[in-house]
Formats: structure tokens, sequence, C-alpha cells
């Protein structure tokens, strides 16, 4: 396999959309990942981590979550089902179908991981919530990623009410740190060398008004049409093509 090759099609991949990186702690959320971890450790019932949409919430819940050790965590934006399906097909006895599920109910505490997008409506999430604490049986805490509104959907729902979140939110990186944060997710794919330059870099995230999940879908297009172009390095006239092909095509920004 060529430089090119080595370099341009593990990056596109880099970029990709999902949560499950390791985060990049750049000043819109070093503290809210601090924060966050010394509440789980502690064993507070409910972390919840809020921001504007884009800006990392899903990734540092997953990061946050797995830094609580020795606790079984179940990711429940994992399942393609509904929560209320997956409780359906435990009592039915159906072990089977949920093997993952059954496994990480094993120890003696449940950490479960809520990804308030990946729910079918906030007002279901608190009910399937409610319904597998009934399941496991035993002490659970929460980590939940979503905006104001459905972390307090679920909090306040009558039988979690009393367990009060630590709130921390996630905010924009300043575009100087879209450089580092660049480099960050390319080192993550196993890409050590130096894709963009300081221009582009600057560019994609005022570009992207500093938006992590914006800044990913530039750069997917951007070493896309390097990749076109023969070359393993994006400039600026790369990423402004492909500043102008996100805006034009109205893209969604995932966390």
């Amino acid at each position: 396999m060529g430089e090119l090759q080595k370099t341009i099609i593990p990056g596109v991949h880099a970029f990709a959309e999902g949560p499950y990186v390791r985060p990049y702690l750049h000043s819109g959320v070093a503290e809210t990942y601090r924060l966050g971890a010394a509440a789980l450790a502690v064993r507070t019932p409910v972390v919840a981590v809020e921001g504007p949409a884009g800006s990392g919430k899903s990734t540092l819940a997953t990061a946050i979550a797995g830094m609580a050790e020795g606790v079984p965590l179940m990711d429940l934006s994992a399942f393609s089902a509904s929560l209320i399906d997956c409780a359906a097909a435990l009592l039915g006895g159906k072990r089977e179908a949920l093997p993952r599920l059954m496994d990480n109910m094993a120890g003696e505490e449940v950490l479960f991981l809520v990804d308030g997008p990946g729910l079918q409506t906030c007002e279901r999430a608190a009910e399937e919530i409610l319904l597998l604490l009934q399941l496991v049986g035993k002490p659970a805490s929460f980590v939940i990623a979503g905006n104001a509104d459905a972390i307090g959907r679920i909090t306040r729902h009558d039988g979690i009410a009393v367990r009060q979140p630590v709130v921390v939110r996630t905010e924009m990186m300043r575009v100087e740190e879209t450089g580092g944060y660049l480099a960050h997710r390319l080192a993550e794919a196993g890409i050590q060398s130096e894709v963009f330059n300081v221009e582009a870099a600057t560019f994609m995230g005022a570009a992207a008004g500093g938006c992590p999940a914006a800044v990913n879908a530039i750069a997917r297009k951007a070493l896309a049409a390097a990749h076109m172009a023969g070359t393993r390095y994006v400039g600026l006239a790369e990423a402004e093509a492909a500043a102008g092909q996100v805006q034009q095509e109205g893209s969604a920004y995932d966390d």
C-alpha cells in the first residue's frame, strides 16, 4: 500500500461520526471532563453532560463513563432496538437475544451510559430506565449525554427525581485549538505525520465555529478531495472547498 493510502484512507475514518474515540481535551471540555469524572468517582447517581449540538457531549460522556473502575458499563446507545424491547426480551426469558445486556448485569452495581439522541423519545427514556432498574435489582448510576430538556425529563421523572444530577457542560473549542484537535484525531487512527497545514486547520476551525463535529465533517471531505487529487496533504484550497460543500449540503453535525 502506498504512502497516500496509508495516510488518507485511515484519515477519513479518523473523522467518522461517533463517540467512541478518546476525547481531545480542549478548553471547552477539559474542566467538564475533570468534574464529571470526579463526580462519578464518588458514585454520584447521575452525571449529565449537556452543551451545544456537535460540541462532543456523547464523546465526553463515553469517556467519563469509562473512568468508573470495577463497575460494569452498559452502553444503552449501543442497542438498535428500544430499551423497552430489550426489557421485554428479558422478562420473556429470551436470554440468548441479549447476551451483552445480561453479562453487564452480573456485577454488584451497574453504570448506564445514556445518549439522549439515541433514545426514541425523551418521554419514554425515563420509563425505560426505571424498568431497567427494576430488572437489575441492584445499585445503578447513570451518565447521560443530551440537551438540558432531555436531561430534565429523565432526572425529574417520578422515581428518579431524588437522584439529583451533577450537570457538566461542553463548549466549543477555540479556533487556535483546531490544529491540535486534528492531530489528535489522526493520531487515534495511527497517523503521526502532518496532514493538515496550519492555514487549513485555522480556516477549518473558523468555518466550523469551533464545533468539533463540524470540523470532522469538513475534514472528511477535505481528505477525500486530497485522495482524489493524489496528495497526502490538505492545504487551504482543499479546506475551503470542503467547507463550502458542507455548508451547501447543510450537513447535520453529531456529537
